[in-house]
């Protein structure tokens, strides 16, 4: 399996517009990945991207599935599945997140995870929701219990749509996560 630099690592945690234009960021001292550059700047080679703050549309607060293993499938065409209902405090817009993930195609190739020591950073991640992460996470978490396991499939249009995150994310490509939430704050 090819390693990934860290720059590539981040690439499935930067938040896009829902016109799916991706953007850049950057990893922090704790390895942490964050978003740099506005929704209309996307990373090219040789350029460098400029900070500034998402402006992602809040998500809806999903409705919970009646049981674990149900399929949930939002207006926007996200999907869940919560593996491990959790027992904790629930996800509300505009809380904090630490989370174990991995990252996957559909065909089960994976291109990030804080759990793989593959991937070189194994502290939970941390970030608000909505923020600093792709739309389908946005929507995705909300909702979620502490201690929950939920697999999020999402779309293209809720993930890097068009362009994707070459090399390691196609154009057009459906994600996949496992998400396990740790806490909210």
């Amino acid at each position: 399996m090819k390693l990934i630099t860290s720059r590539t690592l981040c690439a499935a945690l930067v938040s896009i517009s829902m016109s799916a234009a991706a953007y850049g960021c950057s990893k922090t001292e704790t390895g942490q990945m964050t978003d740099t550059a506005s929704y209309n700047q996307g990373p090219t080679a040789g350029t460098s991207t400029v900070p500034a703050q998402p402006t992602a549309q809040p998500a809806a607060q999903p409705t919970a599935p009646q049981q674990a293993g149900d399929t949930v499938t939002k207006p926007s065409g996200l999907k869940y599945i919560d593996q491990q209902i959790g027992t904790g405090a629930q996800v509300q817009s505009g809380q904090t997140v630490s989370v174990n993930y991995t990252g996957m195609l559909p065909d089960g190739t994976k291109f990030d995870s804080n759990v793989d020591p593959n991937f070189h950073h194994v502290e939970p991640f941390t970030t608000q929701i909505p923020g600093q992460v792709i739309q389908g996470w946005n929507e995705g978490i909300l909702g979620m219990k502490v201690g929950g396991k939920r697999r999020l499939i999402c779309p293209p249009n809720l993930a890097y749509g068009q362009r994707g995150y070459p090399p390691t994310i196609p154009a057009n490509a459906t994600l996949v996560f496992d998400v396990e939430l740790l806490s909210t704050k």
